[in-house]
């Protein structure tokens, strides 16, 4: 096993250079390098005071030489070695120390060759290392001429020895020792990355910090696809509108794009015929976005076209993290220094500032750096952009997250339009008092998440964004779960008709989805809908209906080893048509409730308390007398833990409520009431909201093609409900279901597909004055 570094990674040991240092030694690895065209990187470092630094040196195009280079430090000397370095080949790399009296020799080697003159270090050199052996970097804050020093690429097979090997020793160790065994002669200590070595001298501590991953290799070129993808603190954009489509003209290590400058691009719109079309068939003045929010750090905007002197915008994304957009035109910064600037805001246009007398030569060039250009020792480093769009010929190729290269054709993904029947009632979750996130599948059935949150985006909501990549059919329809604020979980039904999950942790794998995983098999009706509901932040139960038409269960729960999902067990013997919904209530930790239309259009629900009947589930049992088409939905939430409420529009078009509360009507259900006197499709989803304890709200597609809802609270006369209104002109799709959700006792927020499959949210605020539903406005 290897260790993948990425920028801020790297590997600590406990191995102390005063355990080797004075005497003859020989440090060695393996190392497969990502960009030997950047600057330096060391693979082995000092982690205390002093300075031990061997690893990659510095490219510098401008210099004409174009040849890669090794760089040693110890103590207050250094020396740079030029040498012939490639992206993703194995190299094997080792530093000979002698045991000189007064001054001490360290000869470099590459490949089990010298590769230059040693270095001469005198033993009362006050700079010479003291603290323990680190992998990647130097000691947090330690700088390599002046800069942030990261090595990019693999490191495997390290090795200590308290002798100097030979020239032909460490031929040997090049040529054979690709895997360390702990048996080799005078070795201190061993590094495989790995889990738990047999032997002791392979097993010392090791620390991972950062972007530094352990990955199984082979020893080939193949091990390059286990290069990391970089990471950082926001996520980022491609910074361009919407549907645009840009070229790469110039990327990482390219050219000019070298040394402390590597990890940068130059873009171009793709229609342009020649440098000096204008926006939209060419670059000039066309506009440019804030990959990411955060703060503008740094404005110019003065300089005319062909001027040696570029106009940019500085936004510093997080600490030591800033995006830098260069060749902007005069004048046309819509930045302010000091001031926010909100994810997708526009930044300003591109134009040629900045490239002496070319005034035709427009292109953006983007990167980003630990620092502003004004402060010395700036450099780049490398990132991914989400969720984009690759051109493959006369294809688009979803891209989750990459690195642009040059000759590729890029684009953020147009909105899509959506199956109006894919918004479920569930389809609208709010993490938190601040933010939502809704989701809906295209024609193509690919499931797709927006998300607001408040301060955040400059068009207030997120664009679309994929989830996963596609596993249904054009019929899918996805159910969604927060488990607590930081935590999305999605269930849809693949095509071989098998339940499959996915996971979005906030700040968790760069923001990225995860899965899709399998459930356990349970085969379902084609699109069958899975319920999951979530009774604490690592639990999670899932519902659905078998081919057989029995109505099945599975689990999982985190906090047992390997978070493997258990199940699926059957609940009772009750049979219902193929294809229905489960839906499921948790009221507390410990007790959960599932309701159901069955064959015969009777409500049944079926309960499960951890405290009772040895966790076996109770019921199916009848709520009253209902009339619900079968295959109708039925929609039940808790208020409170003692207390359920159950919706359903029966075959006769009314929208009827029923209630439970432990201990009241001898724990009896209670009901059936109309809820008004409007009338809406038997079996259709009612959508139901609980701000409060004492307060409901509910809403449902009107055969209008409105939005129709009505509102509950104690205190009001018998069990009477107030409404139906209808929430401003918004259309809604036949068929189509209405997603709610609330932020907290004064917040609603409803969603609706309109005919033409776009999607539309409205919201409404109780506590502002005369609070009145705001809206419609389109997603995206």
């Amino acid at each position: 096993m290897a260790v993948g570094l990425s920028w801020k990674g790297y590997v600590d040991t406990d191995l102390n250079f005063s355990e080797f240092f004075e005497g003859a030694h020989t440090l060695s690895c393996f190392f497969m390098p990502q960009y030997p065209l950047a600057y330096e990187g060391p693979l082995i470092g000092e982690r205390g005071d002093g300075t031990y630094v061997a690893g990659q040196g510095y490219f510098n195009y401008d210099e004409g030489k174009g040849k890669t280079q090794l760089y040693l430090a110890v103590g207050g000397e250094s020396r740079s070695y030029t040498v012939s370095l490639v992206a993703g080949e194995w190299f094997h790399l080792a530093v000979v120390a002698g045991a000189g009296t007064d001054a001490r020799t360290f000869t470099m080697y590459l490949n089990g060759q010298a590769i230059g003159p040693p270095l001469t270090v005198k033993r009362s050199d006050p700079s010479l290392p003291k603290g323990t052996l680190r992998f990647g970097r130097r000691t947090s804050g330690a700088k390599v001429n002046t800069r942030e020093a990261q090595f990019f690429g693999l490191i495997h097979s390290a090795a200590v020895y308290t002798r100097a090997l030979s020239q032909a020793e460490v031929l040997e160790d090049a040529t054979k020792r690709f895997n360390l065994t702990g048996n080799e002669s005078g070795l201190l200590a061993g590094y495989q990355f790995s889990g738990s070595p047999v032997h002791p001298r392979m097993n010392r501590f090791v620390k991972f910090t950062g972007p530094a991953v352990g990955v199984d290799v082979v020893g080939s070129t193949a091990d390059k696809n286990k290069f990391l993808l970089p990471t950082k603190q926001k996520e980022m954009d491609l910074p361009f509108a919407i549907g645009d489509v840009w070229r790469v003209v110039k990327s990482y290590e390219t050219d000019h794009h070298s040394g402390y400058a590597s990890f940068t691009w130059d873009f171009i719109i793709d229609a342009e015929k020649n440098l000096g079309d204008m926006y939209p068939d060419g670059t000039g003045n066309a506009p440019v976005f804030a990959a990411a929010g955060g703060e503008a750090a740094w404005v110019r905007e003065s300089e005319p076209s062909g001027t040696p002197t570029p106009n940019l915008a500085v936004i510093r994304q997080a600490s030591g993290e800033f995006c830098e957009y260069i060749h902007l035109g005069q004048n046309g910064v819509e930045l302010v220094e000091q001031q926010d600037a909100l994810h997708g805001q526009k930044v300003a246009v591109v134009h040629s500032t900045g490239l002496k007398d070319c005034h035709v030569c427009h292109h953006l060039h983007l990167g980003m750096t630990d620092r502003t250009k004004d402060e010395p020792g700036m450099v780049t480093f490398p990132v991914a952009f989400s969720d984009y769009h690759m051109k493959n010929g006369t294809a688009w190729i979803h891209v989750a997250r990459g690195i642009p290269v040059a000759g590729q054709v890029l684009r953020i993904p147009p909105t899509p339009v959506f199956q109006p029947q894919s918004l479920r009632p569930t389809s609208a979750v709010s993490r938190t008092s601040s933010s939502l996130d809704v989701f809906a599948t295209d024609m193509d059935g690919v499931v797709w998440t927006a998300r607001w949150k408040n301060g955040t985006y400059a068009r207030n909501w997120d664009r679309w964004r994929r989830v996963l990549p596609d596993i249904g059919g054009s019929g899918l329809r996805a159910e969604v779960v927060s488990r607590d604020d930081q935590n999305l979980d999605i269930f849809v039904t693949g095509t071989d008709r098998l339940p499959y999950t996915g996971a979005w942790e906030e700040f968790g794998n760069n923001s990225q989805w995860q899965g899709w995983r399998k459930l356990p098999s349970l085969t379902l009706a084609d699109n069958g809908p899975i319920t999951g509901v979530s009774r604490h932040p690592d639990k999670l139960d899932v519902f659905a209906v078998g081919a057989d038409g029995g109505v099945y269960t599975a689990a999982l729960n985190r906090q047992q080893a390997n978070e493997e999902w258990h199940g699926w067990w059957r609940i009772g013997d009750l049979k219902v048509p193929s294809g229905t919904r489960v839906c499921a209530v948790a009221r507390d930790a410990g007790k959960l409730d599932i309701f159901v239309v069955g064959g015969d259009g009777q409500v049944y629900t079926a309960a499960w308390d951890v405290n009772v009947a040895n966790q076996q589930w109770q019921g199916w049992r009848t709520i009253l007398d209902a009339h619900v088409p079968p295959g109708g939905s039925v929609t039940a939430i808790s208020r409170h833990p003692n207390k359920l409420d159950v919706f359903i529009v029966s075959s006769n078009q009314g929208a009827f409520t029923a209630a439970w509360e432990g201990g009241v009507n001898n724990s009896q259900w209670s009901g059936w009431w109309r809820i008004g006197d409007e009338v809406f499709i038997p079996g259709l989803p009612i959508t139901a909201v609980s701000r409060h304890p004492d307060k409901l709200d509910v809403f449902v597609a009107g055969n209008d093609g409105r939005v129709w809802t009505a509102a509950w609270a104690t205190g009001l006369a018998g069990h009477e409900w107030k409404g139906w209104w209808t929430i401003g002109d918004g259309r809604i799709a036949g068929g189509s279901a209405v997603a709610a959700a609330s932020g907290g006792p004064d917040k609603l927020d409803v969603f609706a597909m309109d005919p033409d499959g776009v999607l539309h949210t409205a919201a409404w605020n109780g506590s502002v004055p005369d609070a009145q539903w705001q809206g419609w406005w389109r997603i995206g």
